[in-house]
């Protein structure tokens, strides 16, 4: 077993245990697990991260990185506000779905990893969010309000359809990606029709 001679060992070590977490759970590996099972030393992998918190905080944080650049990028390719604003439902599901890990603990178990070093401000992710609500009432499409209460009803029905879907993959009928994806989409209408 050698550790990580790269220039990226942070990085790989990072993109092989989240493929780890993602095929046996958060709660079910150890460090050392990580460590044998993506071809390590322990010692390599201590190394860089001196505990699991630190490796998901890692993951979180770069979790909320790759969420927010897919966000702004979605915003700036629609047409209105209000496209970008649908647009960014799908994009929602479409991250849950393909990392689950990030997602988890990002989204459905953040303990202090989620929070960063000033807890009290919003993810990078949710303040696009709520600037994306207040251009949508800036520009007519919603009614004028509290931007941050839309932004958190938004998310509210983003987060149950695919939480469920990750929580129990494969135990209910109908939490298959396709149907996830059109219920997410039907839930954002839903909010967005309150909000006219």
């Amino acid at each position: 077993m050698t550790p990580f001679i790269d220039g990226d060992a942070r990085g790989s070590i990072l993109e092989a245990a989240s493929a780890v977490f993602a095929e046996k759970g958060i709660d079910g590996v150890s460090m050392r697990h990580i460590a044998r099972e993506i071809g390590v030393s322990a010692t390599a992998l201590y190394r860089h991260y001196d505990s699991k918190n630190a490796l998901l905080a890692a993951a979180c944080k770069e979790g909320f990185a790759q969420f927010g650049a897919q966000i702004e990028e979605t915003t700036r390719a629609a047409a209105t506000p209000l496209d970008a604003l649908r647009d960014i439902g799908g994009v929602y599901v479409d991250f849950a779905l393909d990392h689950p890990m990030h997602y988890d603990v990002m989204m459905i178990r953040p303990h202090q990893w989620a929070l960063g070093p000033n807890p009290e401000q919003d993810p990078e992710s949710f303040a696009s969010l709520v600037t994306l609500v207040e251009a949508c009432q800036a520009a007519g499409h919603l009614r004028p309000g509290d931007a941050r209460e839309a932004a958190h009803q938004l998310w509210a029905a983003l987060h149950g359809v695919v939480s469920l879907a990750i929580a129990m993959p494969g135990e209910i009928r109908g939490l298959e990606p396709e149907p996830v994806r059109a219920r997410a989409s039907a839930l954002v209408e839903a909010v967005i029709a309150s909000l006219l």
